[in-house]
C-alpha cells in the first residue's frame, strides 16, 4: 500500500506582501496538481506543520479555509479528515501575551525539569496562560475542519493500518515575537501526554509532527524527544527554521528519518521557499520529494537547493530506511560543513576547494608560482602540520572539509575539536563528545584537527600531553588563526606537538571567484558572470580584502540587492554590508533586537574620530564602553553598548590581541570618521581646512560617497591637487610645455596590422583568449600580501611623487562620488586630475633611463618596479617601452578610481575641448578603458585628429587591442571596439579613417583564426607600491 504525504509549513497567510503571497500560493496550488497527477498511490494526506496564518484572527483563519483548504480538498479530491495540523507560533495572538505578560514571562524565563513542567500545564488555574493564546486556532479547527475533540497540546491519528502520525504542540510557551522576546531554548512540551498517546497506540510504524525543532526547547525536552526518535518513532517532521534539513539515523536496531519542511511562503527576501512529498511504500519511506519556489520564472520546480541530487528528490532503501547515498558520518560533517558555512541568512551553499602553501601568504607567495598543496596531498603525506591563516579566512570549513574528504576516500575517520579557551579536562570532555556524536570508539580515530589553536595559551601544554598520551599514533593538525598586524608571531612559537612543517591556506585563484560567482549566481541571479566577477575582484582591490569565500560572498550578497557594474561607491557598500551584518547576528546572550544601524554609526563615528585624533588605535572593552557611554548620556542616546561590541566583536570587525581590541580593517575606522564629519559639520571643516584627509585618504572617498554632493570635499581637493601639481612640477623642473612621448613615432606594419585583424575577427562576441589565461593573468597581478598591511599609516604633506600619486586617487574618488555637483565644479576637478597625471607621466619619462638599467625606482614616498615582462629587452628597449607603456600602466592605477558610468557626460565633454596633447592622449587612454557612454564617436574623432605615424595612434590602437582581448566587453561596446581598431589600422596604412562601415568590411581578411600574440606594449605592466598610501 503506498500512502502520500503532502508535507507543507509557514505558510503565513496574510502577510505584509499579499500580491507576492498570492503569486506563491496560487502557483503553489498548480504544481500540486500537476505533481500529484505524475504519483500512483492509494491514499493521500495534507501535513500542515504550523504557522498557518501571519498573524492569528479569526479573519485570516477563515480566509486560510479559503485559499488553502477548500481549494486542496478539490484539487485532492479528499475530506478534512485528510488534513493534520499543528499550531506553530505564528498561530497565537500576541495581544494575549501582552495581557498577561506580567504573570507569564517569569514562567517563560524558569527552568523545568519533565515532571515539573508537565504538572504546570496541567493546573486549570494555568490553562488559560498556556492555551487562551490559541484562542482563534483552536476555533478554527472546532468550526472550520470539524475537529470537535482538538487537543491543544498533543493527538494522534491512524493513517492506515501500518502508519500513525502524533501531533505535538512545540508552542506552548511561545511568546510568538511579542517584544521582539527569543522563544529559542525556552520552549516546553506536554510530553506525558504524548506518552500516554503511545502507549495507547498499537501500530508498527509511527510519525511525529511539531512545528519547533527539537533544539528550540528547553534541555529536558531534547533529551526526551531525542530519547523518542530512537524508541518510538520512524519519521519526524518540523518546520520553523525557515531552512530545509534532512537526517537519516541507523543506530542497531532502532531507525528514523527527520526531515525539517521549508517554509511555503514568507516575505523575506533571503528564504528559499519549498514543500515537499513523501512517499509511504507498506512499512517504510520511500521517497521524499522536494519543490522548491524559482522566483524568476514565477513556479516551482524540482528542490534541487534541498537536495544533493538536481532531482530534488531523496531515495531510502528499503530494508532499513537509510537513504542511499547517504551513511551517519558523510551526514554530520555535511551538516557540520553547512552550518559553518553559513555567512549569512539564505545564502547558497558553495564549497570551493582551498589549498595550502609553504610560502608566506603575507610576503612571498605568488598565486602562480608558489606550490600549492591539495587536501589530498595532505592526506597521503600522513605528516602532523600547522596551518596559518588570519580569521575568517576559512580554516574552520577546510577542517571539516578535510575531514569529509578524509572519510569519502579513504573511509578513515577524524575528529575535529575547537580549543578556543577550553582548559585540558574540557578539551577530552570535547573529544568525547565528537566520539559519542559519531558512534566511534577513541581506537577508530586516525586524524585530530584542532581547531583555534593558541600554543602561547598554557592550558595548551596540558592538551598537548593529553593527545601524545591518549592519541600517540593520530596525525594532528593545528589551525591557527593570527591578526592581520601580528601575522608574523607565529614563527616565534615552538609547538609541543611534533610538527614536521607549518603551511598557510592560500587566497582564492581567480578561477575560483569565477565559481563562487557562478554557483551564486545560478541561486540569486544578479548579473552576467563576467560583469560579477570583475566587479567582485575589483572590489576586494579596492577594500583591500582578502581574496577568501566568506569575502567573497559578502559582497555578493551586498551585490544582490544593489547591483551596478560601473566601479563600487564603497561607502553604500559598507551601509549594506552593515545593514546586512545586523540583520543576520543573533547573540544568545541579548533577548533584545540589534540596535539600530544608524544609532551604530553615530556613535561609532564619534568614537573612531577619537582614535584619529589621538593617533592611537588600539583600545580596551572598557575604554569603548565608557567613551560612549559619556557620548550617548551628552547626545542622549540609548544604544545598548556591550551588545553593538559584541556584534563588532562576532563578526570580526573589531579583533582581539592580547586583552586589547581594534578595528580588524582600516577602512572601516576611516568609514566611521566619515560618517561623523556628515553629521558634525565642525569636524569636517577640520579635516578639510587643515588637509588632515591627505593623512587618512578613504576619508574623504567615504564622506563624498554619502549623498554625492559634498560641494566642500570637491571645491577643497581641486585647490590642494592644483597646488600639489604645480609644487612637484615646480621641484621636478617641468614646463608646461613638456611633452614626454614627442620624441616617439609610430611606424605600420601591415603584415602586423593583418594577424591583428585576424584575431579579433575570429569571434567578434567574445575574447579569444581562453578563460584560464585570462584568470591566470588576474593572478599574476593579483598582491595576496596588500591585505595584511592594515596599519593606519599617515601620507605626509611634503609634496613628494607619493603624495601627488595620493591625492590623485583621492581627488579621483572624490569627483567618481559628485555626481550631483553642477557640471562646471565637476569639469574643473577632473582637469586638475588630468593636469596632475600629465606631471607624473613626465616624472617617469625623467627617470626612464635609471628605471631601466635597476628594474625599479624609488621616488619620494613611491616605489615602481618592472613586471617580468620587460625583461626580453635591452636596456634601450626597456626605456622606450617604459615610456610608451606609461597611458597604460597610469589607466591601470586610476581608472576605477576615476570611473562612473554617471559622468560619462563628464569625460567626454573634457575629451573633446581638451587642447593638450598629453592630457588628450591620456583622456582618450581612459575612454578606451572604461567606455563611457559616447567613448566610441569620441576617439573616432580622435583618431581623425592624429597622424598616421603618431606614437598617439599606435599606442591607442595597442590600447584598443589589449581591452578587447583581456576585458570581457558586452557585445555592443565589442563590436565598437571591433570597428575603431579596424579604423585604426587603416589610418595607419591609407593616412585616412575609412570612409564607411563596408571600406572597413572590405580590407583583405583572412576568416580563419591564426595564433597570435597580443601587442606587446599591452603586457608591459609597471608594478607599484606606494610605501605610505596604505
Amino acid at each position: 500500500m503506498k500512502t502520500v504525504l503532502l508535507n507543507i509549513s509557514d505558510i503565513h497567510i496574510g502577510s505584509d506582501t499579499p500580491e507576492n503571497e498570492g503569486l506563491v500560493l496560487n502557483s503553489f496550488l498548480k504544481d500540486v496538481e500537476e505533481q500529484v497527477s505524475k504519483f500512483r498511490y492509494d491514499d493521500i494526506y495534507v501535513l500542515i506543520g504550523g504557522d498557518l496564518v501571519f498573524a492569528s484572527s479569526k479573519a485570516k483563519y477563515d480566509d486560510f479555509e479559503k485559499k488553502i483548504i477548500q481549494k486542496m480538498s478539490k484539487i485532492l479530491s479528499i475530506d478534512k479528515t485528510h488534513f493534520i495540523i499543528i499550531p506553530g507560533n505564528h498561530d497565537l495572538n500576541r495581544s494575549f501575551i501582552k495581557d498577561i505578560e506580567e504573570s507569564f514571562m517569569p514562567i517563560f524565563n524558569s527552568r523545568y525539569d519533565e515532571k515539573k513542567f508537565n504538572d504546570l500545564i496541567r493546573k486549570e488555574a494555568q490553562k488559560t496562560m498556556f492555551y487562551g493564546k490559541f484562542h482563534d486556532f483552536q476555533n478554527f479547527m472546532n468550526e472550520n475542519m470539524n475537529v470537535s475533540d482538538y487537543s491543544m497540546s498533543c493527538n494522534y491519528y491512524e493513517l492506515n493500518k501500518t502508519w500513525s502520525i502524533h501531533t505535538l504542540n512545540t508552542a506552548i510557551l511561545s511568546c510568538g515575537g511579542y517584544n521582539d522576546i527569543d522563544d529559542n531554548g525556552h520552549m516546553g512540551v506536554d510530553t506525558r501526554t504524548l506518552q500516554e498517546n503511545l502507549s495507547k497506540d498499537t501500530l508498527p510504524r509511527k510519525i511525529l509532527l511539531m512545528h519547533h525543532p527539537e533544539y528550540f526547547c528547553m534541555d529536558w525536552v531534547k533529551h526526551e524527544l531525542r530519547k523518542l526518535y530512537h524508541s518510538s518513532f520512524d519519521l519526524v517532521l518540523s518546520g520553523h527554521t525557515h531552512d530545509q534539513d534532512l537526517f537519516c539515523n541507523k543506530n542497531k536496531k532502532f531507525d528514523y528519518i527527520r526531515c525539517e519542511a521549508p517554509q511555503l511562503y514568507t516575505d523575506k527576501y533571503d528564504d528559499v521557499l519549498g514543500y515537499n512529498f513523501i512517499e509511504l511504500e507498506d512499512d517504510h519511506v520511500s521517497r521524499i520529494i522536494y519543490r522548491e519556489w524559482f522566483e524568476k520564472r514565477n513556479k516551482f520546480r524540482s528542490g534541487s537547493a534541498f537536495t544533493e541530487d538536481e532531482s530534488g528528490i531523496e531515495t531510502f532503501d528499503v530494508e532499513s530506511n537509510e537513504s542511499v547515498d547517504s551513511d551517519d558520518v558523510a551526514t554530520i560533517w555535511r551538516t557540520k560543513l553547512r552550518q559553518a558555512m553559513e555567512a549569512f541568512v539564505g545564502q547558497p551553499y558553495i564549497w570551493i576547494e582551498r589549498y595550502l602553501s609553504d610560502d608566506r601568504i603575507d610576503q612571498v607567495f605568488k598565486m602562480t608560482k608558489s606550490t600549492l598543496f591539495s587536501e589530498s596531498d595532505i592526506i597521503n603525506n600522513s605528516e602532523n602540520i600547522r596551518i596559518v591563516a588570519p580569521s575568517q579566512y576559512g580554516l574552520t570549513c577546510y577542517g571539516i572539509h578535510f575531514l569529509q574528504t578524509l572519510w569519502s576516500t579513504k573511509r578513515e575517520f577524524g575528529i575535529m575539536v575547537n580549543a578556543n579557551g577550553v582548559h585540558t579536562r574540557k578539551f577530552e570532555n570535547l573529544v568525547n563528545q565528537e566520539l559519542s556524536l559519531f558512534k566511534k570508539d577513541a581506537i577508530e580515530v586516525k586524524w585530530i584537527v584542532i581547531d583555534n589553536w593558541k600554543p602561547y595559551r598554557k592550558d595548551q601544554q596540558g592538551i598537548s600531553k593529553y593527545i601524545q598520551q591518549e592519541f600517540p599514533h593520530v596525525h594532528v593538525i593545528l589551525m591557527s588563526q593570527y591578526h592581520e598586524v601580528n601575522f608574523g608571531e607565529h614563527l616565534n612559537v615552538v609547538e609541543k606537538l611534533p610538527i614536521s612543517k607549518t603551511l598557510y591556506l592560500t587566497p582564492l585563484k581567480h578561477e575560483q571567484e569565477r565559481l563562487i560567482v557562478d554557483e551564486y549566481n545560478k541561486d540569486k541571479f544578479i548579473d552576467e558572470s563576467d560583469a560579477i566577477v570583475n566587479k567582485l575582484d575589483e572590489d576586494l582591490k579596492n577594500f583591500n580584502l582578502h581574496r577568501t569565500p566568506y569575502s567573497c560572498v559578502t559582497l555578493l550578497t551586498v551585490f544582490k540587492d544593489s547591483f551596478d557594474r560601473s566601479p563600487v561607491n564603497r561607502t553604500s557598500v559598507l551601509e549594506n554590508i552593515l545593514n546586512i551584518i545586523f540583520d543576520n547576528t543573533r547573540l544568545q546572550t541579548y533577548r533584545s533586537s540589534n540596535p539600530d544601524v544608524k544609532d551604530c554609526e553615530f556613535c561609532l563615528g564619534f568614537f573612531c574620530s577619537q582614535l584619529i585624533d589621538k593617533d592611537y588605535y588600539v583600545f580596551t572593552r572598557d575604554a569603548f564602553y565608557e567613551e560612549i557611554k559619556v557620548f550617548c548620556e551628552k547626545k542622549q542616546t540609548d544604544i545598548n553598548i556591550n551588545q553593538l561590541f559584541d556584534i563588532l566583536c562576532y563578526n570580526r570587525i573589531i579583533v582581539e590581541e592580547n586583552g586589547v581590541y581594534t578595528f580588524r580593517f582600516t577602512f572601516w575606522v576611516y568609514y566611521f570618521v566619515a560618517t561623523w564629519m556628515y553629521v558634525d559639520e565642525g569636524y569636517a571643516k577640520k579635516m578639510l581646512n587643515n588637509q588632515k584627509y591627505q593623512h587618512y585618504p578613504e576619508v574623504l572617498e567615504f564622506y563624498t560617497g554619502k549623498d554625492r554632493k559634498r560641494l566642500d570635499a570637491v571645491q577643497k581637493v581641486t585647490e590642494d591637487l592644483r597646488i600639489a601639481t604645480l609644487s612637484v612640477q615646480k621641484k621636478a623642473g617641468i614646463t608646461d610645455d613638456k611633452n614626454p612621448f614627442a620624441f616617439l613615432r609610430f611606424k605600420a606594419d601591415k603584415s602586423h596590422n593583418e594577424k591583428i585583424i585576424k584575431e579579433i575577427d575570429s569571434n567578434i562576441q567574445e575574447s579569444n583568449l581562453p578563460q584560464s589565461v585570462k584568470d591566470h593573468i588576474a593572478d599574476t597581478s593579483f598582491n595576496s600580501a596588500a591585505a595584511f598591511h592594515q596599519d593606519i599609516c599617515k601620507v605626509y604633506s611634503d609634496f613628494s611623487v607619493g603624495y601627488l600619486v595620493n591625492i590623485i586617487s583621492i581627488a579621483s574618488k572624490v569627483l567618481r562620488n559628485s555626481d550631483h555637483l553642477d557640471a562646471e565644479v565637476k569639469q574643473n576637478l577632473l582637469n586638475e586630475i588630468t593636469s596632475a597625471l600629465k606631471v607624473f607621466s613626465n616624472i617617469i619619462y625623467l627617470v626612464s633611463h635609471l628605471f631601466a638599467k635597476q628594474g625599479y625606482i624609488f621616488l619620494p614616498d613611491y616605489h615602481l618596479k618592472l613586471t617580468d615582462s620587460f625583461n626580453e629587452y635591452d636596456e634601450d628597449e626597456k626605456r622606450i617601452q617604459i615610456i610608451v607603456t606609461i597611458p597604460y600602466n597610469l589607466m591601470l592605477r586610476f581608472k576605477e578610481d576615476l570611473y562612473s558610468k554617471k559622468l560619462s557626460p563628464v569625460y567626454i565633454s573634457q575629451f573633446m575641448s581638451e587642447k593638450d596633447k598629453v592630457k588628450k592622449h591620456l583622456l582618450a587612454s581612459f575612454l578606451v578603458s572604461k567606455q563611457p557612454e559616447g567613448w566610441n564617436t569620441a576617439i573616432r574623432t580622435y583618431l581623425n585628429s592624429v597622424g598616421k605615424d603618431s606614437y598617439y595612434l599606435g599606442t591607442i590602437t595597442d590600447m584598443m587591442a589589449g581591452v578587447y582581448y583581456l576585458e570581457n566587453l558586452d557585445s555592443p561596446n565589442r563590436i565598437k571596439m571591433n570597428h575603431l581598431i579596424k579604423s585604426a589600422l587603416y589610418k595607419s596604412e591609407n593616412g585616412i579613417l575609412p570612409p564607411s562601415l563596408n571600406s572597413i568590411k572590405r580590407m583583405n581578411i583572412d576568416n580563419k583564426a591564426e595564433e597570435g600574440s597580443l601587442p606587446k606594449k599591452q603586457n608591459n605592466q609597471v608594478d607599484r607600491n606606494a610605501s605610505n598610501n596604505r
